[in-house]
C-alpha cells in the first residue's frame, strides 16, 4: 500500500520543477495568527515564552498531518520550546522550514540545485550558523555533509553546506498490516483465541462493549475509504492482510501463483472481505462514516480514542501516545503480504526564508546527537517516518516472518494500457462494493452483490478480466 502512495507522490514530483509555491490562501501550513480547531490544533503552550513552530515537510509521513504529539513533542517543548508541525504534501517542500525528501528522484535534485543557485535554500555555513548551533552534528555527520555537497554539485566547496543525506536504510521486507488492537481495552475482555475473521469479530464486539461503557461514540473499526479513487481500499487492505492477495484495479491477483481471478467470484476472497465488512456494519462495529473518510480524519479519530482496531500499522501502533496502548492480534489463519522496500536516502534542507534558521539547525542537531538519539529516531519515525533505525515496525515484521504465513507483494503486477471500459468498471465496483458493505441484512447484501455483478457486466467487466488475465499471466 505504501508503495503505490510513494509512486503517486513521485508522479506529482515529476511535475514540480518550475512550479510556483503554494499561495497563502492555498497553504495548509499552520497560521500562528488564528486558533486551530481541528487535527492541526497545537499542543498547549508551556512555560512563559510562546513556543516556536517548526514546519517539517517529510516524505512518507502520510499518516500524520498536524502537530507532533507524544514523548518527543513534550521533550522538545521542555528543552527547546519548539513544536513540530508535520506536512506530508510534496508542495510543502517549497514553504516549510525543513524539507526532507527522497534524494534519488532526479527531478527533485534538479529543482533543489536550482533553488540553491537562486538563494532559496539556506547555506548552514552562513554567519557561522552550523558552527554555533550544530557543532556536534557538523563533526558527527561530516561524511553526510560531504555527500550533500556532492549532491548539489558543490564538491570541494567547504563553505557550501546546504544540507546532508541521512543514514536511513529501509529493511528488505516490511509488514504494513500488523492487525493492531487497543491492548488496554482488550485486556478487559476474555481474550479468546483469534484464528479467523469470525473470531476477530467476536473479540471486537466484546471490546466495543467495554469501551462504550465510557464513550458511546467509540467504534471497533473505522476505515480509510476514499470514495473517488481505487475500487475499495478497505477490501484492498484486507485482501493483502488476510488472504495474501493483491487487488489490481478490477481484478484479484495472487502473487504466490501468478493467477488472476474475478472480484465477483461468489466464493472468492473479495466477496468474502465485503461480507466480513458487512457483518461488522450490521453488528454496529463499523463506523458508518467510513465511506468517504480520508486518512487525516481517521488518524484524528484514532488519536482521540474513538477506534479500537486497525489492520494497518500506520493507523494503529504508529499513533501510540502511551506505552502499551496497542498490540498486534493477528488471526492465525492469515497469509500476510509483505513488501520489499528499496533502500533510499533523504536529503535534508532548510528553506532560506525560514524565520528560525538557528532553531532549525539546533533542532536537527538535537535529534541526531542526543544521548538517546536512537530512541528519538524511533519515536520520530513512528510519527513522521523521518528517520528509521531499528523501529517497532521492523520488529513486528520480524515477528510476522517467524510466526505467520506470508507472501511477497509482486511489484511487477502492473496494468498499464487498460481497456476503455476499465475506469467505468472500477467506478461500478467502487459504488457497488460500498452498497454491499452497508446492506442492512444478509439478504440485502447478496442482492447488492447480484446488482453489482449485473452493473459490472453491463460496463464491460468481461473485457477487463480478459485483459488482466492476458497481461498478468
Amino acid at each position: 500500500m505504501k508503495t503505490w502512495k510513494r509512486i503517486l507522490i513521485m508522479l506529482m514530483l515529476l511535475g514540480l520543477v518550475g512550479c510556483a509555491a503554494v499561495t497563502p490562501e492555498e497553504s495548509v501550513l499552520p497560521d500562528a495568527s488564528t486558533e486551530a480547531t481541528d487535527s492541526t490544533a497545537a499542543p498547549a503552550e508551556q512555560g512563559d515564552a510562546e513556543p516556536i513552530t517548526i514546519t517539517i515537510c517529510s516524505q512518507a509521513s502520510d499518516a500524520w498531518l498536524g502537530y507532533l504529539e507524544g514523548d518527543i513533542a513534550d521533550r522538545l517543548l521542555e528543552q527547546m520550546n519548539i513544536r513540530i508541525y508535520i506536512d506530508p504534501d510534496i508542495m510543502g517542500v517549497l514553504e516549510s522550514d525543513i524539507a526532507i525528501w527522497d534524494s534519488s528522484v532526479a527531478s527533485y535534485q534538479e529543482m533543489l540545485c536550482e533553488r540553491v543557485a537562486d538563494g532559496d535554500i539556506l547555506n548552514w555555513a552562513d554567519n557561522g550558523l552550523l558552527e554555533q548551533y550544530g557543532a556536534q552534528m557538523a563533526e558527527q555527520l561530516a561524511d553526510a555533509f560531504a555527500e550533500g555537497r556532492s549532491y548539489f554539485g558543490l564538491s570541494g566547496d567547504e563553505d557550501a553546506v546546504y544540507g546532508f543525506l541521512d543514514r536511513i536504510a529501509a529493511q528488505p521486507l516490511t509488514a504494513y498490516y500488523t492487525w493492531d488492537i487497543r491492548a488496554d481495552i482488550y485486556a478487559q475482555t476474555e481474550q479468546t483465541a483469534c484464528n479467523t475473521l469470525e473470531d476477530l469479530t467476536q473479540i471486537l464486539e466484546a471490546m466495543q462493549t467495554v469501551a462504550r461503557e465510557q464513550d458511546e461514540s467509540v467504534y471497533a473499526v473505522s476505515l480509510p475509504w476514499p470514495d473517488t479513487e481505487g475500487v475499495c481500499q478497505p477490501a484492498e487492505m484486507l485482501l493483502a492482510a488476510y488472504y495474501g492477495k493483491q487487488l489490481e484495479g478490477a481484478v484479484v491477483y495472487d502473487p504466490a501463483t501468478g493467477s488472476v481471478s474475478s472480484v465477483l467470484e461468489e466464493d472468492g476472497a473479495y466477496i468474502a472481505v465485503l461480507q466480513w465488512l458487512n457483518t461488522l456494519y450490521r453488528k454496529g462495529l463499523l463506523d458508518p462514516d467510513s465511506y468517504g473518510q480520508d486518512w487525516n480524519d481517521l488518524v484524528q479519530k484514532t488519536k482521540d480514542g474513538k477506534v479500537l482496531f486497525s489492520v494497518l500499522y500506520s493507523t494503529g501502533s504508529a499513533l501510540t501516545l502511551q506505552e502499551g496502548q496497542w498490540e498486534s492480534l493477528i488471526p492465525s489463519e492469515s497469509v500476510i503480504m509483505l513488501y520489499e522496500e528499496e533502500a533510499y536516502r533523504k536529503v535534508w534542507v532548510i528553506n532560506a526564508d525560514t524565520e528560525y534558521p538557528e532553531k532549525c539547525i539546533e533542532l536537527i542537531n538535537w535529534l541526531v546527537t542526543a544521548e538517546d538519539a536512537d530512541a528519538l529516531a524511533e519515536d520520530l519515525m513512528v510519527n513522521t517516518y523521518i528517520w528509521q533505525e531499528e523501529t517497532e515496525i521492523s520488529q513486528k515484521t520480524t515477528e510476522i516472518m517467524e510466526s505467520y504465513r506470508y507472501v511477497l507483494h509482486d511489484d511487477t503486477a502492473a496494468l498499464d494500457d487498460t481497456p476503455d471500459q476499465w475506469d467505468a468498471v472500477c467506478q461500478v465496483l467502487r459504488e457497488g462494493s460500498a452498497a454491499a458493505v452497508y446492506a442492512e441484512s444478509e439478504e440485502a447484501f447478496w442482492q447488492a452483490i447480484a446488482q453489482l455483478e449485473a452493473d459490472a457486466a453491463e460496463a464491460g467487466y468481461d473485457a477487463c478480466l480478459a485483459y488482466a488475465k492476458d497481461s498478468l499471466r
